[in-house]
């Protein structure tokens, strides 16, 4: 039976050499894609399940088919078992089948992006856990599924049930010829319930084979995790090695980077969908939401995603492609805010205070001699990867605050909420460096060093630092010196 699969399979042949449950899964998904997305959505849910469940058994971590992926998944990241990039990558999958098995609608480009991400994560599966040339592996480029022939036969039988049949009704009305015509539609019919029937058989079949894969799976987790327990510890950092070598071999093209993203502007408060909540397909600020409106033209080119708070554009983000060099293109979401034009009737942004009209913060002068302004405050360049301090330019989500020339871009752990940059936008930086200034020492008791000292901190913070060291011998007041500070 695994045979048929593994010639059924374009994508996810090679996981034939681990499990069958986990290429079953994935050929079921494949099989779908076509007239069922929703399924094939769900389907790969069931496959980042078992790749946990696996992942758990290996490393000798107890878990039921009751147990939840999100409580497994943190539980293999607080034991170093995976990193974050494939934790982000199986918690889409986890998260697309909830939604699907919950909303019952899913788009096809939704399941191919839920197909690419699920092949890239059994690539990394297969170069972690495979053997000998598993580790070097080359699949190929990702083959979108096609509607198989005996599939769609039956789609056309449906089709000629539905039109023979009125065809059949007009027969009675007709003379001799048309009796001959309403007797081959009947025959017609006939032959397409048989034809029905047989597949809702092998549907049946199917579902019954995946009930014993699923039994064997059980029983392989049981094996592993008691062989987990009698490996010695040079095997399990030979194991924990493979899986954060394959974790850098994971490649996504930018629609399945935009479909992460989209998750993740979502989690923080944005409703984004890149698919459809589009300039191009109408979609406009409105009053009381918060959105992530993808292709906003701006006279520097169209923005990945504009950020609206109610009619405010208060965020422009430049997406990359999964794992690309993010660092530097936040300088493309400067040029798009450099150039926002209104579209309708949003507002621009403004400082505190500031009443009339105000054309934007300052960028610098040009060869001319005139002033060039950016018009929306914060920028953003993200790739859809997970911050990691030793791929810094490579990983988490590039922010720079534009209102300042001394505001340096820096990563992020993840996106602002948009209660965040409201606060942010309506915080006078200014007014509060020059309150502190004025701010007397006297009642703090400090000594002479521990007031250069705090005063130090704040100048360097004034100047855009946002990391200091003091250093202070023992006994000379530290816990003092940061009360005043604070």
């Amino acid at each position: 039976m695994a045979e048929t699969v593994n010639s059924q399979s374009a994508n996810f042949a090679f996981l034939a050499e681990h499990d069958a449950l986990l290429l079953r899964l994935c050929a079921s998904a494949e099989r779908n894609y076509c007239d069922d997305p929703n399924t094939t959505v769900i389907k790969l849910r069931q496959f980042g399940e078992a790749v946990v469940r696996h992942l758990a058994a290996v490393f000798n971590i107890s878990s039921t088919p009751e147990q939840t992926q999100a409580d497994l998944l943190r539980t293999l990241q607080v034991r170093r078992v995976i990193d974050r990039n494939v934790a982000d990558l199986l918690h889409y999958l986890r998260r697309e089948g909830n939604q699907a098995a919950h909303e019952f609608e899913t788009t096809s480009q939704q399941a191919k992006s839920a197909l690419k991400i699920a092949r890239e994560l059994a690539l990394w599966f297969h170069r972690a856990m495979g053997k000998g040339s598993a580790k070097t592996f080359k699949a190929g480029a990702f083959v979108e599924p096609t509607r198989p022939d005996h599939e769609y036969r039956i789609a056309q039988l449906s089709s000629a049930l539905e039109s023979t049949a009125e065809e059949a009704r007009a027969a009675y009305q007709s003379a001799e010829t048309e009796r001959l015509k309403r007797q081959a539609a009947e025959t017609q019919v006939a032959k397409t319930a048989e034809e029905k029937a047989v597949w809702e058989q092998l549907a049946q079949e199917e579902e019954r084979e995946r009930q014993r894969l699923s039994a064997e799976f059980e029983e392989t987790l049981k094996r592993i995790q008691q062989q987990s327990a009698e490996r010695s510890v040079a095997e399990s950092a030979a194991i924990e090695q493979a899986i954060a070598g394959a974790s850098q071999g994971i490649a996504l093209d930018e629609s399945e980077t935009r479909a992460i993203i989209d998750v993740q502007l979502n989690e923080a408060g944005w409703s984004a969908d890149t698919e459809n909540l589009t300039f191009a397909t109408g979609a406009r600020p409105e009053a009381g939401k918060c959105q992530a409106i993808a292709e906003w033209p701006t006279a520097s080119g169209p923005a990945d995603y504009v950020l609206f708070h109610g009619m405010t554009p208060i965020g422009v983000v430049e997406a990359k492609k999964y794992g690309s060099d993010i660092s530097g293109d936040i300088l493309q979401s400067e040029r798009y805010s450099e150039g926002y034009q209104i579209k309708d009737k949003e507002i621009l942004p403004h400082p505190p205070g500031q009443t009339g009209h105000f054309p934007g913060w300052l960028v610098t002068q040009d060869v001319e001699g005139l002033p060039r302004y950016y018009r929306i405050p914060f920028a953003y360049s993200a790739n859809g990867r997970p911050y990691l301090r030793q791929l810094e330019t490579k990983s988490g989500i590039w922010f720079r605050d534009l209102r300042r020339p001394s505001n340096h871009s820096r990563p992020l752990n993840g996106w602002h909420t948009p209660d965040y940059l409201i606060r942010l936008l309506d915080s006078d930086t200014k007014l509060a460096e020059t309150t502190l200034l004025g701010e007397p020492f006297g009642y703090l008791g400090l000594r002479d060093f521990q007031v250069r000292a705090v005063q130090a901190v704040e100048s360097n913070i004034a100047h855009g630092a946002r990391q200091c060291l003091l250093a202070m011998a023992t006994g000379t007041g530290k816990t003092r010196t940061i009360i005043g500070l604070i």
